[in-house]
């Protein structure tokens, strides 16, 4: 428990609020709170022994109950783990209505004889505000008014007092085990976003890492598709000027056959000069994007790379497999992070 955890303690119309330490406070605001634990007046519930044993005992509980008490009740469920099943009975009209709300947000809600009942477990007398209940190895044989009930060699529990009722509930958190059995259902279903409270930080935390992270990679796979869709209509264009309109099933294929075939003749022809620049270059660091060659002005070859140094190391490697037509860098420019370049062979047809 810590700053974030309050305590309400509901006696008739009396609620108090305490720390996760036991010291009262004084406290208008309760949403800033994460954890909310709520101890309702023992009247605000009706305790009864049954002879049922069952793992899901919620309806024969309930059955008992119509058959056995007065429908004036808001709520009935049963005791966790008690064999025959402990049942009872909630009363809602009798919780202060300025705590009612908040039934729903509590992570736990107890009354005083519940706690006294998880510390003690089978054998006590309970004596509390203006009720009494008897514990026999491990059923109920009273629950009522306060008065004396035949209970004896028992151990006497009293939770009368605020300040009794905070001291017991502290040292029963301190023990997860019995922690968890401290609660009891009064049919107030939790919003399933009150639950993620406590995390809501980190929440929004890793959702805004997730919704930058998509942003970034869709950006990027959008960078790339129109990239690609670029580089194919340049390749698509080059087909069609060396096939026109209607291309054979393997272009590339068919491109690669017929400059293989003509590397013999000293002609510069597009298929060859294609295959050549293929050869040259590494996918990785060298895109070309445009490729022409004309009778007049000869072989103009447009692209992007990585940085100065990596261009001239291409441009190397093309005059060592082009030796008909020497290639030389006509000019670059510098576009964010990519060096476009043009390059020129002055060799005509």
């Amino acid at each position: 428990m810590n700053s974030e955890t309050v305590i309400i303690v509901a006696r008739q119309e009396e609620v108090e609020f305490f720390n996760s330490e036991g010291e009262k406070i004084t406290t208008e605001n309760l949403s800033s709170f994460k954890k909310i634990y709520i101890v309702l007046p023992d009247r605000a519930f009706f305790f009864f022994q049954t002879e049922i044993v069952a793992k899901r005992p919620k309806r024969a509980v309930e059955a008992f109950a119509k058959s056995n008490f007065p429908q004036n009740w808001s709520f009935t469920g049963y005791v966790k783990d008690t064999f025959p099943v402990i049942g009872y009975l909630f009363f809602k009209d009798r919780v202060p209505q300025k705590i009612q709300e908040l039934l729903a947000r509590a992570d736990i809600i107890t009354t005083p004889f519940r706690i006294s009942w998880v510390k003690k477990k089978d054998n006590f007398l309970y004596k509390g505000d203006k009720i009494s209940a008897c514990i026999k190895e491990g059923k109920l044989i009273f629950y009522g008014p306060e008065k004396d009930p035949k209970c004896t060699d028992a151990d006497v529990i009293e939770l009368k007092d605020t300040k009794q009722i905070i001291t017991s509930l502290l040292e029963t958190l301190n023990d997860p085990k019995a922690k968890d059995s401290l609660d009891l259902d009064v049919g107030e279903k939790k919003n399933p976003l009150s639950l993620l409270k406590p995390y809501m930080d980190t929440i929004t935390v890793c959702s805004l890492a997730i919704i930058m992270t998509v942003s970034g990679s869709f950006l990027r796979y959008r960078a790339h598709t129109v990239k690609i869709q670029h580089l194919q209509k340049s390749i698509e264009d080059i087909y069609k000027k060396v096939f026109g309109p209607k291309l054979p099933t393997d272009p590339y294929g068919m491109l690669l056959f017929k400059a293989q075939k003509g590397s013999k003749s000293s002609s510069l022809s597009p298929m060859k000069l294609l295959y050549l620049l293929s050869k040259a270059g590494d996918p990785g660091d060298i895109t070309v994007e445009r490729l022409s060659i004309s009778k007049n002005t000869g072989v103009k070859i447009e692209g992007s790379c990585a940085n100065y140094n990596v261009l001239v190391d291409y441009v190397k490697r093309i005059n060592q497999l082009l030796i008909e037509c020497p290639i030389t860098i006509e000019s670059t420019s510098q576009k964010r992070d990519k060096l476009r370049f043009t390059l020129r062979c002055l060799k005509k047809g």
